[in-house]
């Protein structure tokens, strides 16, 4: 019996050794688990907290594109009559200010925006502005038959674009051009060192 109850006695004993680690694994296995769930409750207060972002700034709303001349003119008016007749313009809106004076107008040539208004007591814009036409020769008389001043006559240029440049009557520069034939970089290169007064190639 005493055989026994020492064998007994053992094994209780051998349990404990074995349970003892085992609770211990348990627990450490449990710890990770409540600091990723405390970890995740900081997270979100913190981001409850913080500022909301300011949203991304979305592309420029139809039918506009990322770049849109802007011109304040003295005679906004007989402007926007002469970019019609020259440059074949529509009209897509206008916002009349105090006595009709043209606050804001949008001109559609192509597929591209002119905004101007009247300069009032802002200084008048002084730009250049190059456009793409399909019959720049009819483009270029209509402009100086309505009163632009030729600055550089119509030419079939080497980088392809038959081209020309004119002055409006209210002091802005457009060149007009038509696309007439593709030229690589390397062609374009060589007609600029072939002409005159071009420097010596290093």
């Amino acid at each position: 019996m005493a055989k026994a109850s020492k064998s007994k006695a053992g094994k209780k004993a051998k349990a404990r050794k074995v349970s003892a680690p085992a609770k211990k694994k348990v627990a450490a296995r449990s710890k990770p688990v409540v600091k990723t769930a405390a970890r995740r409750t900081t997270k979100a207060a913190r981001a409850a907290k913080a500022p909301a972002r300011a949203a991304k700034p979305a592309a420029p709303a139809f039918p506009y594109h990322t770049l849109t001349p802007f011109l304040r003119i003295k005679g906004a008016q007989e402007a926007i009559d002469f970019y019609k007749m020259a440059l074949g313009a529509s009209e897509r809106m206008r916002m009349p200010g105090p006595g009709g004076m043209i606050m804001h107008c949008e001109l559609v040539v192509g597929d591209s925006t002119i905004m101007l208004s009247e300069a009032g007591d802002m200084p008048e814009t002084r730009s250049s502005v190059h456009v793409y036409l399909d019959d720049c020769d009819a483009a270029f008389d209509r402009a100086v038959a309505a009163g632009a001043t030729v600055k550089r006559p119509l030419e079939d240029m080497f980088w392809g674009d038959r081209y020309g440049e004119v002055q409006d009557p209210f002091g802005n520069s457009w060149s007009i051009a038509t696309h007439v034939r593709d030229v690589s970089p390397e062609e374009m290169q060589a007609a600029m060192a072939s002409m005159p007064g071009a420097p010596p190639p290093s």
